[in-house]
């Protein structure tokens, strides 16, 4: 039972992961609507979706969007990890 409801979570994960990544896809890193808070956080989690889908110059293009507009946001430091290691 445990074992079943893992794997359900498991797959529940994966779907809402690949939600994202689709939904990035459409919306696009230039379409996020800008407000200090949740902006960086929205272009993190595109820039992740882009990742996982394999398409590294739109991550990049939304972890240099959070570093150069938003860098007092927690999520700066994260881009900034991140554009140090292309």
């Amino acid at each position: 039972q445990l074992s079943w409801s893992v794997a359900f979570l498991d797959q529940s994960y994966q779907d809402e992961e690949q939600d994202d990544t689709e939904q990035a896809r459409e919306d696009g890193v230039d379409d996020v609507a800008d407000n200090n808070f949740t902006t960086p956080l929205y272009l993190k989690k595109a820039a992740l979706a882009y990742e996982a889908a394999g398409d590294k110059a739109a991550a990049l293009k939304a972890y240099k969007r959070i570093a150069n507009e938003y860098a007092a946001s927690v999520e700066a430091r994260d881009a900034e990890k991140m554009l140090g290691q292309e």
